[in-house]
């Protein structure tokens, strides 16, 4: 399952944006797998560094498309 192993996934758990069954699936993984796990908390501390950066909200409108283009990863994913 590399699917678990992208960045997209990742973030897509992270925001919550992926269906239930797909989230359970991904905690199981995340609690056997110390590489998932690494990359998890890796990518996780990367967001909470950038959230102390001084820069310019991004408009609401970039910010739907990133959660577009999540959601939409996770459903390609889901069906394979």
């Amino acid at each position: 399952m590399e699917k678990f192993y992208t960045k997209e996934f990742i973030l897509a758990f992270l925001y919550n944006e992926m269906p239930f069954a797909l989230k359970r699936q991904f905690v199981l993984r995340l609690q056997k797998d110390p590489l998932l796990k690494r990359m998890y908390y890796d990518l996780k501390a990367a967001i909470e560094g950038m959230k102390n950066l001084t820069v310019i909200r991004p408009s609401e409108k970039l910010v739907n498309y990133i959660k577009s283009y999540a959601h939409a990863n996770v459903l390609v994913f889901s069906s394979n």
